[in-house]
């Protein structure tokens, strides 16, 4: 997916551009799998992963991303920004697609009664909820808009904005079906493990999500001296935690920096924008004499 055009910003001084580059963070829904009262059992809902994919199916990621940050963010691929993703347009995403998604509720025994509003499956009902904290109102905006799009596949919804005290300790204590939560990635994808993988449970893996494969995987490509192999062993952890769907990847925003158009630079890092600055430079034709001090004619 390209990054999206700036819209038209108001500038006070005319010499001066908008430049738009990915931030190392993305935003996402994350699942509970396990049931709240005890940490043994699986969650109610979110123990089958075929429940999981379907919500995920029920959400149109892009028209949500759209309708919260404009054009000042992109719908989320997985649990990293695409910038720190090697060869991200190969991974194969949960698409929308709410036929499908109902079709899967319905294999999977969530079916909703004649003259009903919410799909039902052994007497229990497709109801959760969604704990947001109260300092990110962007977040809220996206779980009122997650509401309604969970409505379309017969499922109840409600958002719960904590504080951030509150949030914190439900969600480090498993007391929680859904957290509307958001990372940054750095350095790089080496938190990766901690944030998704088994050893993270109980601690920054608030989900509870455990796959061994994933693990395995994403440890070798941590390991791997080799850019091609660790690239290919990154497409394959990614594309399988994407298929388990622990968690819904909403956005990724966008950052906004504001630079004089004299200046030539490559695209910025969402890491770093200073990473590149030795390769900045100003055509000898605009400089001006601040520009001229300590540089080399080349430059």
């Amino acid at each position: 997916v390209a990054v999206p055009a700036l819209p038209p910003v108001a500038l006070a001084k005319p010499a001066l551009r908008a430049q738009a580059f990915s931030q190392s963070g993305y935003g996402f829904l994350t699942f509970n799998l396990f049931s709240q009262s005890n940490r043994k059992l699986p969650h109610p809902i979110f123990g089958d992963v075929r429940v999981r994919r379907a919500l995920s199916m029920a959400v149109d990621r892009a028209a949500a991303t759209r309708q919260v940050l404009d054009t000042f963010g992109l719908p989320g691929i997985g649990p990293s920004p695409r910038a720190l993703m090697p060869n991200a347009s190969a991974l194969k995403q949960i698409e929308f697609d709410r036929a499908h998604a109902r079709a899967l509720l319905d294999s999977a025994g969530w079916v909703l009664p004649a003259g009903g509003r919410v799909r039902m499956k052994d007497g229990v009902s497709l109801t959760f909820t969604i704990a947001v904290a109260a300092t990110s109102v962007p977040r809220q905006t996206f779980a009122r808009i997650l509401e309604g799009q969970f409505r379309g596949v017969e499922a109840i919804v409600t958002t719960r904005v904590l504080e951030q005290q509150v949030l914190r300790e439900e969600v480090q204590g498993g007391k929680f079906d859904t957290y509307m939560g958001g990372l940054t990635i750095t350095p790089g994808l080496q938190g990766i493990l901690q944030s998704w993988g088994t050893r993270g449970v109980g601690g920054r893996n608030f989900g509870g999500y455990s796959n061994p494969r994933f693990d395995a995987t994403a440890d070798s490509a941590l390991s791997s001296f080799k850019p091609t192999q660790a690239g290919q062993l990154w497409l394959r952890a990614f594309q399988q935690i994407i298929d388990d769907a622990p968690a819904i990847w909403l956005y990724e925003d966008l950052s906004i920096g504001v630079i004089h158009k004299r200046i030539q630079m490559p695209p910025m890092r969402g890491d770093g924008w200073f990473a590149h600055l030795a390769d900045w430079s100003i055509d000898p034709a605009q400089r001006i004499d601040r520009d001229r001090q300590g540089l080399g004619a080349s430059r």
